[in-house]
């Protein structure tokens, strides 16, 4: 588990590239593919779902959901 200090801290490519080795090929070759000196970590959180996704014309999708 992560703490609140580790947010957003660096993250080595081969330290990456360990903790995705069971993912697929594709997904991997990204990563490979990525800038290592942009590589960070941090706590993904789970948050119950809304009740709903719109309000009037507004509609919340991807990471700001």
């Amino acid at each position: 588990m992560l703490s609140a200090a580790a947010y957003n801290q660096p993250i080595s490519q081969s330290t990456t590239l360990s903790i995705y080795a069971e993912f697929d090929n594709v997904s991997r070759r990204l990563l490979e593919l990525a800038d290592p000196t942009g590589l960070r970590v941090w706590k993904l959180l789970d948050l119950d779902d809304l009740p709903r996704w719109t309000a009037g014309r507004v509609v919340l999708l991807g990471d700001a959901c």
